[in-house]
């Protein structure tokens, strides 16, 4: 058994006359005790403020959009609770405007939470901070804004909800990093490709940064796989491979991509001859950007005794009720 509290949505005009026109009966469920000339509660608020944050050349706009509070239980047969939930999930959405390439980000977790009253609430534990440690690459020509062309990410936590008199979290704060390109991309060019296949390469001008390519065979599709250290990843913007004559060929889109430890890999879906070059375009080098961030004044979502509820009213009846369907006259030929 499993029970759980949620918000209520009114029941459009439109299917109101439905029902009743089927026999069913609509009950208003009673508007909150307080009247609605009444001040707003102190833990109200006044309009969300997101946070707008720059750093350098660097700006970084960041609002929540999507928070939910699970408030439920489970029960087992003989009515025992087995579980209980009260869980605060919130998301952000983050858009970088910046003249350079964002490369990849890395949630540093939340630091600050209060509520309207400006009393602490709990802050999420290590494992429920999104990503950890992990840098999470932004993709070339992916998470743009159709408008104002930043780039965009999300990212969210996962907390003990707060006292069910709380509505509205007075602050949220914390902070994001930011791997940003700084400098030209480049390319790092294996040719003929032969020459390099299996072996560990070495890049002088990126700090000694080693790197293995070599062919796969997997599931009887042939491909050409690149490992590196994860950390270095997001500085891989594209991959093409040429033909001896100079020919773009195809399969530059990696089809998979993993990760062992500290070494991620992409697949590259090609079989190039050894005679064919290997370009991976790069930027050599980057810049680590920490934005602190801090958003106020966050609504959090009403319990269902927040505002008006439509509730339907039925009645039991007898059995083989209900519209009857008029049999079809069949004719059989012979």
């Amino acid at each position: 058994m499993y029970v759980t509290r949620s918000i209520r949505l009114p029941v459009p005009a439109a299917c109101a006359a439905a029902l009743l026109a089927a026999g069913l009966t609509l009950v208003h469920a009673p508007r909150p005790a307080h009247a609605a000339d009444d001040p707003s509660p102190v833990n109200a608020g006044p309009p969300m403020v997101p946070a707008e944050v720059t750093a350098g050349d660097v700006t970084l706009r960041l609002y929540p959009n999507q928070i939910s509070i699970d408030r439920s239980r489970r029960f087992d047969d003989q009515g025992k609770t087995t579980q209980r939930n009260n869980r605060l999930s919130m998301y952000f959405q983050c858009a970088v405007t910046t003249e350079r390439t964002v490369l990849a980000y890395r949630d540093g977790g939340v630091d600050r939470l209060r509520d309207g009253w400006d009393r602490e609430v709990a802050l999420p534990a290590p494992n429920d901070r999104g990503r950890g440690n992990n840098w999470v690459t932004l993709q070339p020509n992916r998470h743009r804004g159709r408008n104002d062309g930043a780039t965009q990410f999300s990212f969210g936590f996962n907390t003990d909800a707060p006292a069910e008199d709380v509505q509205v979290l007075s602050e949220v704060g914390g902070r994001v990093e930011l791997k940003v390109a700084d400098g030209d991309l480049r390319a790092i060019r294996l040719a003929p490709l032969g020459d390099y296949l299996g072996k560990r390469l070495r890049i002088r001008d990126m700090d000694g940064l080693q790197i293995v390519v070599e062919r796969t065979d997997e599931r009887g599709e042939q491909g050409v796989r690149l490992s590196l250290p994860a950390e270095w990843m997001p500085q891989i913007r594209a991959v093409r491979f040429l033909s001896a004559e100079g020919r773009v060929l195809p399969g530059g889109d990696s089809s998979r991509q993993r990760r062992q430890g500290a070494i991620e890999s992409r697949t590259y879906r090609n079989a190039p001859a050894d005679d064919a070059t290997m370009e991976i375009q790069v930027y050599p080098g980057v810049e680590l950007i920490e934005v602190p961030w801090t958003v106020r004044d966050v609504p959090l979502p009403a319990s269902e005794e927040n505002g008006p509820v439509e509730e339907l009213a039925l009645d039991t009846e007898t059995l083989g009720g209900g519209p009857q369907i008029p049999a079809l006259e069949v004719e059989i030929e012979d």
